[in-house]
């Protein structure tokens, strides 16, 4: 079941993913939020997910060296690619 899919992950942040700032650069935010997401999916569907979008990243505060950053993904909404295909998502 959907509710069953929540992923967990606990990171301490180095300085070799610092950016010019000397914070944590998004990108690797992102990635690491990403690989969570992947990983919630895989469990659910038992095959390798196609993700057809990201509808947004929102950065609400930087994220310094040293933090432990906290990261929990779930499933919120799964199609098989033909019915989305049928139904014109895109992605928008």
């Amino acid at each position: 079941a959907m509710s069953d899919t929540r992923e967990q992950c606990t990171l301490l942040m180095h300085p070799s993913v610092s950016n010019a700032h000397q914070r944590v650069f998004g990108g690797y935010v992102a990635r690491m939020a990403f690989e969570l997401a992947f990983i919630a999916a895989y469990r659910f569907l038992h095959a390798r997910p196609a993700f057809v979008s990201i509808d947004e990243i929102v950065f609400t505060a930087p994220v310094e060296i040293g933090n432990v950053l906290s990261l929990e993904g779930h499933v919120v909404y799964a199609a098989r690619a033909a019915d989305a295909d049928a139904r014109g998502d895109d992605g928008d």
